[in-house]
C-alpha cells in the first residue's frame, strides 16, 4: 500500500514543501503498519499556467526516491510552486516487487488516450479485479506501465476514462466507480479539459489512511495527518477537516468536485 498526497488552492504551494512531506510520509510507519508507506518509489504532477507536468522515480539500490525526485525536478522545472499538486509515494504490491526500480510503475499516472481529457491519478491500495476491469474496457488505451508489467493503479485513471464517454451525470460516474472496484482503496482522481475541472475521491475498504480538508476554493488531502499538520500547519487550521479515515480502519467514501 502507498501513500497519496494532493493540493488544489488559490495561494501556490512550494513544491520542496510538497517533496518534505513525501519524503517523511515514505518513511511513515504507524503501530498498525506491516511496513512503511513509501520507499520503493515517488512522484510529483503539478499544473502549470494550463500544461500537466510530471516526474517520478523508482527505487533504485538505497537512496530515497523522494530525494531523487527533488533533484529531477530542481534541475528541468522552471517553477518551485504551483497551485495545483498531486504527490504519490509507493510501496509495491508482494506481486510487483521485481517494478521497484521502474519508473513506469510509480504514480501519478497521467491518460489522454480519448483526446477529450487528462486525467492524473493516485491510488492507495490494490484493485484486486483490475484484470477484469480491463477485460470490459471499450476504448482504446496506451499503458505506461505495461512496459514493464500492468500495474492495478494504472486502471483507475482509463476506468475514468471509460465512464466518462458513457455517462455525462456525475454522481452516476462516481457512484458505478465506487461499485466496480474490489479490494481496499484510495483513489484521486483529477480530471482535466484544459483547465482542470473536477476532482474525484474514493476509499473503499482499510488502507494507510485518508484525510481530506477543505473549503470552497482549497482542497489539501493525505494519507496521513499528523505529517500534513506538520509540514502545512497554518494552511490546513485555516480549513475544515471534512474527511478522518485513520489508518488500517474500514470505511467507505466517494465524493467529487467541480473546480
Amino acid at each position: 500500500m502507498c501513500g497519496i498526497f494532493a493540493y488544489i488552492g488559490e495561494q501556490p504551494l512550494k513544491l520542496t514543501t510538497v517533496i518534505s512531506i513525501l519524503k517523511e510520509l515514505e518513511e511513515d510507519q504507524l503501530s498498525v503498519d506491516t511496513s512503511p508507506v513509501g520507499g520503493h518509489g515517488a512522484g510529483i504532477a503539478v499544473v502549470q499556467d494550463g500544461e500537466i507536468y510530471l516526474s517520478k522515480v523508482g527505487r533504485k539500490g538505497s537512496e530515497s526516491p523522494a530525494e531523487n525526485l527533488l533533484k529531477n525536478i530542481s534541475g528541468s522545472w522552471r517553477f518551485n510552486e504551483a497551485k495545483i499538486i498531486v504527490g504519490h509515494v509507493r510501496r509495491a504490491s508482494k506481486q510487483f516487487q521485481q517494478t521497484i526500480p521502474y519508473s513506469e510503475c510509480t504514480q501519478p499516472y497521467l491518460t489522454r488516450c480519448t483526446g477529450r481529457y487528462s486525467i492524473i491519478s493516485v491510488h492507495n491500495g490494490f484493485l484486486k479485479n483490475y484484470m477484469e476491469l480491463l477485460r470490459d474496457f471499450q476504448l482504446k488505451h496506451i499503458f505506461e506501465s505495461e512496459k514493464v508489467v500492468l500495474i492495478d493503479s494504472e486502471i483507475f485513471p482509463h476506468l475514468m476514462e471509460e465512464l466518462l464517454f458513457k455517462y455525462e451525470d456525475k454522481e452516476k460516474i462516481e457512484n458505478i466507480l465506487f461499485d466496480k472496484i474490489e479490494g481496499n482503496n484510495t483513489v484521486l482522481l483529477l480530471v482535466c479539459k484544459k483547465l482542470c475541472k473536477e476532482v474525484y475521491v474514493l476509499h473503499k475498504g482499510a488502507t494507510r489512511g485518508l484525510y481530506v480538508w477543505r473549503n470552497n476554493r482549497n482542497l489539501l488531502l493525505c494519507s496521513r495527518r499528523h505529517i500534513v499538520e506538520r509540514h502545512l500547519h497554518e494552511l490546513a487550521s485555516k480549513l475544515e477537516r471534512v474527511v478522518e479515515i485513520k489508518p488500517r480502519v474500514a470505511d467507505n467514501l466517494v465524493f467529487h468536485l467541480k473546480l
